[in-house]
């Protein structure tokens, strides 16, 4: 018996195939599953790694958050410019001394306090006769286009040195200075954001990056009565100056000659009631002259937040420092607040968010400014009831902004925003910069810091706006950490009656906003912001063992599938061969011996091959326990299919089945006169052979389908977030490895269905080729059958691959037209291998 079975492995390529396909089906589902289990893995390191930032929990009044926050579980980078307080500093010192608090940094947004930057001094050109225009146009460069970044536009006109300029409003000095005018110009006014923290705790927050606690004082000093402004007993409020805000300013310069005299230029300005007011239609037409001269001079590295700088702009670009300035602050206790921005869900594709305007006295704004301050009759009387004394610096972009840390801190730095859409639905790539006022849809960072005493003393009773708690006694974010996690989120709420948000866990995304028209500026188009979510990390773990349940189960539908598959078609294939053994004497037991023993070399020999399959796949698959999983899933395989094995022969026996009758065409019902209709018959007569392949190829084509969509759209969904995309990026290998497996089971199965038919097609083909039959028509015969044979079975796996996926999924993460030209073109080039060998099959058999 055993040297009949090594003979007949010998001489029949069917024992290689059942090898081969033991083979794969060894490697592919375990090294599947252990890519899967590898995939968790990942997955849990880099929760673990990323999913913890700078602090755990946040901590603000429960009307501080948005109708978006609350419905889509996500906040801005910048959630706290529009603070208006609402915990005191006993709620905050009763967290800050709960047993379980590492720290607990609290910010108050103190609101928005203006300085003059300064002045400009332009030289004007020399008109010996007629007339110059010089346009000043001071603009906020942003990155958007020219129309939303001018803060200042001024048109200057020079007359010969007999006749005085028309200067601007905002002229501060005019002076004949070597043959030539020179004129002072202000500069527009900044909006100063500042905010006030502990600086103990916001040095333990920052990873002690700042070294604030040394330089800002933990009180105000002076006296809190109102009093004149000269009074050396005036409150004062220290204030650190971030190093690294910029004021974004630009000038360009143009000098035109317009037409006509100085005498002709006078008497049309004479015409002018209020050149101030009513000069812009005089000055179009002097603007209409094509321009001599243009100067551009950029001012962002000479000028800083409560500084004035007396700024001389130089006839070759060059800008250099003048002498004099001003005091940096505004002598008033006035000072702005604004609201947060206010965003509703798109229904336009192209973004995710649509920015709502605010309005006020008919005019809309992206966040308007209120006017705040201690005593309105103080400011009418210029009289001051604090000042700022600066006591140090720092260097914002020292706490840096990494977009792994799901904890914003966006006070410190301007957190990144890109124009992706234009106002005329056109691509772009656009980085913004900061904004000269607070009335912008772009972040804004802090100025400067100061301490909760200015807070208390500016914004009354309940002047905190957020605290940032981080928890102590947690070394990693793991299901441990989450639980103690939540137990002080439930005290903390418990204990002041706060809401409590829990940040570890959460993520940074990309989020595109729509930015509509406001005011007077046109819209923006689309901006691509940076936004956290809240919760992602929990979410990205039921995702990814949603995946592995779903991975799990196709890969036991192809195991169970091929196991029983293979062994009934096999049997039907060597029907005539169990026929003449029984022939020769031996009976239905020593059959199921044969095939026993056969199937156990082939499982052994499978097995073997397998291992060293997977020996080269380990050096892809960094997995603890990748050959303990592999090696438990392949014996369960071989167990299973060494199960079907033996039930298949039991029932053969029992059934004492008529092994060597094969089904006869039908000629009653098919009409035999076209190759067509031959193979039809073909097909109906071996009915029973083909249904088993049309399965094989339906459930393993379905399985593939499923998968590949399943994988890719959870990857899709669980990439939205920064530490999603880590998440992706550390298990993608083993994701692909998964696609791969499914894919090679289903061509290895339509491979098999098509080298199988024309195996069992031997003696037919012999037949044919005796009676004259041609090699051309054979093959047109069998391509037939096959095309039958693959036509429903790809149909049937489009149908339940596509169906299943969208029982669990909205949209495919590639469209079902690609897939299905994809799967065509797999099965069209299996034809052309399975036409080769049927051509040589064919002319062998002559």
């Amino acid at each position: 018996m055993f040297k009949y079975i090594l003979a007949t492995a010998k001489s029949s390529s069917l024992f290689v195939t059942s090898v081969l396909l033991l083979a794969l089906l060894l490697t592919t589902v375990p090294s599947a599953l252990s890519s899967m289990q590898s995939s968790k893995l990942a997955t849990n390191e880099s929760i673990a790694q990323f999913g913890r930032g700078s602090y755990d929990l946040l901590v603000r009044p429960d009307s501080a958050r948005t109708e978006i926050e609350k419905s889509k579980n996500i906040v801005e980078e910048n959630f706290l410019t529009g603070g208006k307080g609402g915990i005191s500093l006993e709620q905050y010192h009763a967290i800050k001394v709960l047993a379980d608090v590492e720290y607990a940094a609290p910010v108050s947004v103190l609101g928005f306090f203006t300085n003059d930057t300064g002045g400009s001094v332009v030289d004007l050109p020399k008109p010996a006769d007629g007339v110059k225009t010089t346009s000043i146009r001071i603009s906020a460069e942003t990155g958007l286009a020219s129309e939303y970044n001018v803060a200042q536009d001024t048109n200057v006109m020079s007359f010969p040195f007999q006749d005085f300029p028309i200067l601007p409003s905002r002229s501060l000095e005019f002076r004949h200075v070597d043959q030539h005018y020179q004129v002072n110009l202000t500069l527009p006014a900044i909006y100063n954001l500042i905010v006030a923290v502990d600086p103990e705790q916001e040095e333990l927050i920052t990873g002690k990056q700042l070294n604030i606690f040394p330089s800002l004082p933990l009180n105000i000093s002076g006296s809190r009565e109102a009093t004149e402004v000269d009074s050396k007993n005036i409150t004062q409020i220290p204030l650190l100056i971030n190093e690294d805000i910029k004021v974004p300013l630009k000038v360009v310069l143009e000098e035109r000659s317009p037409q006509g005299s100085a005498q002709i230029w006078r008497q049309k300005a004479e015409q002018v009631y209020d050149l101030q007011k009513d000069g812009g239609p005089f000055f179009a037409e002097a603007l209409k002259t094509p321009t001599d001269k243009s100067t551009h001079y950029d001012l962002t590295p000479f000028l800083d937040p409560f500084q004035v700088k007396k700024l001389v702009l130089e006839n070759d670009g060059k800008v250099r420092v003048g002498s004099g300035g001003l005091s940096s602050m505004l002598l008033s206790s006035v000072y702005y607040q604004t609201d947060r921005l206010h965003y509703a869900p798109s229904t336009d594709l192209s973004s995710d968010l649509e920015l709502i305007p605010s309005e006020k006295s008919g005019t809309t704004y992206y966040r308007p400014l209120v006017r705040d301050g201690l005593a309105e009759d103080h400011v009418q009387k210029n009289i001051s009831l604090y000042k700022f004394s600066i006591v140090g610096k720092y260097k914002g972009e020292q706490v840096g902004n990494d977009p792994l840390n799901p904890s914003p801190l966006g006070i410190y730095t301007f957190s990144p925003v890109r124009q992706i859409i234009d106002r005329n639905g056109e691509q772009v790539n656009n980085l913004l910069t900061k904004d000269i006022t607070p009335d912008t849809f772009l972040p804004i960072q802090a100025s400067a810091l100061t301490n909760l005493e200015a807070a208390e003393y500016l914004k009354g009773d309940t002047p905190i706006d957020a605290i940032r708690v981080r928890v102590s006694g947690i070394e990693k974010y793991d299901e441990h950490a989450e639980a103690k996690i939540l137990q002080v989120a439930e005290q903390i709420q418990k204990t002041t009656g706060l809401h409590t948000d829990v940040i570890a866990g959460a993520s940074k995304q990309n989020v595109r906003v729509s930015i509509p028209a406001v005011g007077d500026r046109p819209a923006v188009g689309v901006v691509q912001e940076v936004w956290t979510t809240l919760g992602i990390a929990t979410q990205i773990k039921e995702a990814v063992n949603q995946l592995s349940i779903w991975v799990t189960v196709a890969m036991a539908i192809i195991t169970i599938l091929y196991s029983t598959v293979h062994t009934q078609t096999l049997f039907l294939l060597r029907k005539k061969e169990f026929t003449i053994l029984q022939a020769i004497g031996w009976s239905m037991r020593d059959i199921s011996k044969m095939l026993m023993l056969e199937w156990v070399i082939k499982a052994g020999a499978g097995f073997l091959l397998s291992l060293v399959l997977m020996a080269i796949l380990s050096a892809f698959i960094e997995f603890p326990s990748f050959w303990l999983i592999c090696i438990g899933v392949q014996l369960l395989i071989a167990g299973l299919l060494l199960l079907t094995v033996f039930l298949t022969v039991k029932r053969m026996e029992e059934s004492e089945l008529k092994l060597g009758k094969d089904a006869e065409w039908k000629q009653n019902k098919t009409q035999l006169h076209s190759i067509l209709g031959i193979s039809w018959g073909n097909f109906k007569g071996q009915f029973k052979y083909n249904a088993w392949n049309i399965l094989l190829i339906a459930i393993s084509g379905a399985v593939a389908l499923f998968t590949f969509n399943l994988v890719l759209a959870s990857n899709q969904n669980i990439g939205t977030t920064f530490l999603g995309s880590a998440v992706n990026a550390a298990s993608n290998a083993s994701q692909w490895l998964i696609i791969f497996a499914s894919m090679s089971m289903v061509v290895y199965g339509l491979f098999e269905a098509s080298r199988a038919l024309v195996a069992k097609r031997d003696r037919e083909i012999y037949i044919l080729r005796v009676i004259g039959w041609s090699v051309s028509h054979i093959t047109k015969l069998i391509v037939n059958e096959l095309l039958l044979v693959f036509g429903i079975g790809c149909s049937l796996a489009l149908l339940i691959g596509f169906g299943s996926f969208r029982i669990l999924f909205d949209k495919f993460p590639v469209t079902p037209l690609l897939q299905t030209g994809a799967l065509l073109g797999g099965v069209l080039l299996l034809l052309i291998v399975a036409l080769s060998n049927l051509r040589r099959r064919a002319q062998q058999l002559h």
